[in-house]
């Protein structure tokens, strides 16, 4: 059986699309609706940029900015892709389906 391993985007893309993220980049910490997964990059709507993070369990960031627009992020700038708590603050819980 030669079942074909999943690429990093393939993995992204099935595991968080639709629902909130919070992707640790470069130090910098952003938070939104995953929205695309391409070859080497991913698109981020209602993005956040997150000044300090506080515990992972807390239901919202310390501080952060909201991004007035989609923001596209490299693969290879991500150090880390996962859903704490805080996350979910301001989105309803579930994938947002695509219209």
């Amino acid at each position: 059986m030669n079942e074909k391993k999943k690429t990093c985007p393939e993995w992204i893309g099935e595991k968080f699309m639709g629902e909130p993220v919070a992707v640790l980049c470069m130090r910098y910490w952003y938070r939104g609706r995953l929205a695309e997964v391409g070859e080497d990059f991913i698109v981020l709507t209602e993005a956040k940029a997150v000044e300090e993070t506080g515990p992972a369990s807390q239901a919202e960031p310390n501080q952060e900015d909201p991004i007035p627009s989609d923001i596209l992020i490299k693969t290879m700038a991500i150090e880390l892709i996962c859903q704490p708590a805080w996350v979910w603050h301001g989105f309803t819980k579930g994938k947002k389906e695509k219209k």
